[in-house]
């Protein structure tokens, strides 16, 4: 997921913030409410939190109240994709952006 934030950013023309994305709960662990801090190609802050289930796209899966509290306090929507942990997540980080050159 870090790595496919990073190729998204790139392809828009923006290394610099593709520098910048981190994979913060392997840095920091996982108490910030968060797993990945990236950027919109515009240069807004992004915050993922990355969750897996084994059951279909009607799984239910948890938050934690950190997770709530993080997304309320920083007004952000809350999206779901279920990835299925039974194969390898491929899930490229999806942006419209125009390179001009």
């Amino acid at each position: 997921m870090v790595e496919s934030e990073r190729n998204a950013l790139i392809k828009c023309g923006r290394s610099d913030l593709a520098e910048m994305v981190r994979h913060v709960a392997k840095l920091e662990g996982d108490g910030a409410g968060y797993d990945i801090k990236s950027y919109t190609p515009e240069g807004e802050e992004k915050f993922i939190d990355v969750k897996t289930t084994q059951g279909d796209r009607s799984t239910a899966f948890y938050l934690s109240s950190n997770e709530v509290r993080f997304a309320a306090d920083h007004a952000i929507a809350v999206t779901s994709t279920a990835l299925l942990s039974s194969i390898k997540p491929r899930h490229p980080a999806r942006y419209s952006c125009t390179v001009e050159n």
